[in-house]
């Protein structure tokens, strides 16, 4: 139960740290203080030194809506590879980060811990107010990602509000903290039966939603061969999740697919074991070539630029690379990657005309054969695996076509009975830009969201042109989120080139990698991408038989480290020292 608001604090005083552009921590002293005339709760912040001479409580800061949020006091929370690459990340700094967060119901015996989703959305606020700053004004009635989902949409698309700030990365202030100002509808309890949930292993509940997330969007099917590349924090939880994923959806066949952990460490593929991995493969100091080209679908955690071009070279053709890092690094001559993976925006080829139809068959992208019908996995209504009933597919009813699109493509489109609007990349963004209407004209050609549903293309360079039409300052992108680039190859009716032998050595650096649409016809392969999951579904899976699952992922908790020490929770969790692996700050609460 979520306290009333009476039984709340009205303001806390704390001391805590601020992540600057440099990468550098800076304690300042905070005051969370809820004004008595507006309601709304004011964050305020001063210098230490100046905070011992005088009784100013310091700057304006931030001003949030009152009834929109709970503070809460924090106990701990998880260092993620997201904020140890923050200061790469187009959003504003300083700022309390940490978004990991495990936080305490005041006055509550024995103690109930909770957890936080990251995305302050208007259904999460419970209001029809935007936050404060807001680039795009929208009623929460008016909101297409807060309403309820429509037909042919994926679920929890508020994540992907528009007037959404997100805690500990953009705006809002983190768990880095003794305290922690909570969107009201994004607590989630976790069990009080500690020996059933460690409180400790709450920490790694977001990470484990968006590794859901993952296997979810793509889906896997029987038979699969399933490769994660790059088993630190973010990998070891895919491959829980992967197995209980399994377990869920499969639950008579132990086998349906197999899950192959590859690492360059002897102690995280023991530790992948553990947490369900079929077969751990050490790819130190090479990748074998055996396994070249044998995964229906890897997932790519690696953080790195290489590790897409590693993942490419695993794969099937016609498989999927799933991305699931955010670095905020060019890779493969595409300059906004990580924003495509913020948007959850795929990126596939348009015409796999050259795979076959056994490897269709056996192709890990179960949703869909034809692009033109991306579809998430578990947005079907009925699945193809378990009673043989076909999916429902996205309509897709509008399409943006790049004006080096050829013609005998748009008609392709057309004939399908969907929209198509070649033009500019400008006059594209003046079709979607809220300033402009916020998509009207497209909403009333099917376009629930008011963006393009898919984007076709001819160049790497266009891909940055549909994912950030007017650069990374304004997050906004010509296609709707959870929707799809489709790249077509230099001459559409030519043969995609021959794929990558086994034996290929590994890729040199990255500045010299082929450019992503190059690359995605050379396999090919489909790119997906995905961001944020359910909290209430993760800590379920978490929480089964005894919590069994919770208590292996808490055997990759390998430091506690104070507040007060955050360079040093950073630097180990940011370097590669053999023991390390996950991570967690105690903010001393509870």
């Amino acid at each position: 139960m979520i306290p009333h608001q009476g039984e709340q604090k009205k303001a806390v005083t704390f001391t805590a740290p601020e992540l600057h552009r440099d990468g550098s921590f800076v304690f300042s002293r905070f005051t969370y203080a809820r004004d008595a005339v507006s309601n709304n709760y004011k964050i305020l912040r001063s210098p230490i030194e100046s905070a011992k001479g005088g009784d100013s409580p310091g700057d304006l800061v931030l001003e949030l809506e009152g009834d929109g949020y709970v503070l809460l006091p924090v106990k701990y929370s998880g260092v993620c590879g997201t904020d140890v690459d923050r200061r790469f990340l187009p959003y504003p700094l300083p700022q309390i980060i940490g978004h990991e967060v495990v936080a305490l119901l005041p006055d509550t015996s024995p103690p109930h811990h909770v957890v936080i989703e990251i995305n302050s959305s208007h259904r999460a606020r419970a209001s029809s107010n935007p936050p404060h700053p807001t680039p795009t004004p929208v009623s929460f009635s008016s909101c297409p990602f807060c309403s309820p989902a429509p037909v042919f949409t994926s679920p929890h698309m508020d994540t992907q509000c528009p007037d959404r700030i997100t805690l500990g990365i953009n705006v809002l202030p983190g768990g880095f903290a003794p305290y922690v100002l909570a969107p009201i509808n994004n607590i989630v309890p976790l069990p009080v039966d500690q020996t059933v949930f460690p409180v400790m292993a709450g920490a790694l509940v977001e990470p484990f939603a968006a590794a859901l997330q993952a296997v979810d969007a793509t889906g896997v099917k029987k038979g699969a061969r399933v490769a994660v590349l790059g088993t630190r924090r973010l990998g070891l939880l895919l491959v829980a999740a992967l197995k209980a994923y399994r377990s869920s959806r499969y639950p008579s066949d132990s086998t349906a697919f197999t899950i192959s952990a590859l690492s360059r460490h002897d102690h995280l593929l023991r530790l992948s074991s553990l947490l369900g991995a079929d077969l751990p493969t050490l790819v130190s100091p090479s990748i074998p070539s055996a396994i070249l080209g044998t995964f229906d679908l890897v997932f790519d955690t690696t953080a790195s630029p290489d590790g897409l071009m590693d993942a490419a070279r695993l794969v099937k053709r016609g498989g999927v690379v799933h991305v699931k890092t955010t670095n905020g690094q060019e890779v493969a001559g595409v300059k906004y990657l990580t924003a495509a993976v913020v948007d959850e925006i795929a990126i596939v080829p348009w015409d796999p005309l050259n795979i076959t139809a056994s490897e269709k068959a056996h192709s890990s992208s179960t949703c869909y054969d034809d692009p033109l019908d991306f579809t998430w996995a578990h947005e079907l209504n009925s699945g193809t695996d378990t009673d043989g009933a076909p999916p429902s597919l996205r309509p897709n009813p509008v399409v943006y076509s790049a004006p080096t699109v050829p013609a005998s493509v748009l008609a392709h489109i057309r004939s399908t009975g969907r929209t198509v609007f070649q033009c500019s990349f400008e006059v594209a963004w003046d079709l979607v830009d809220p300033a402009s209407g916020g998509g009207r004209d497209l909403k009333e050609k099917g376009a629930v969201y008011g963006r393009f549903d898919l984007a076709v293309v001819t160049e790497t360079e266009q891909i940055d042109r549909i994912v950030r039409p007017k650069g990374a300052e304004v997050e906004i992108a010509l296609v709707r989120p959870r929707g799809a680039i489709l790249v077509l190859p230099t001459s559409p009716s030519a043969p995609a080139p021959a794929p990558t032998p086994a034996s290929t050595p590994s890729p040199p650096p990255t500045s010299t990698h082929p450019d992503l649409a190059t690359r995605l016809h050379t396999v090919p392969f489909h790119l997906h991408t995905s961001r944020c999951g359910d909290f209430h579904r993760a800590v379920s899976l978490l929480s089964q038989n005894g919590g069994d699952v919770a208590k292996r992922v808490l055997n990759m908790v390998t430091d506690v480290v104070p507040l007060s020490d955050i360079d040093t929770a950073l630097r180990r969790a940011g370097g590669r020292e053999e023991g390390v692996v996950k991570v967690v700050v105690d903010c001393g609460s509870g």
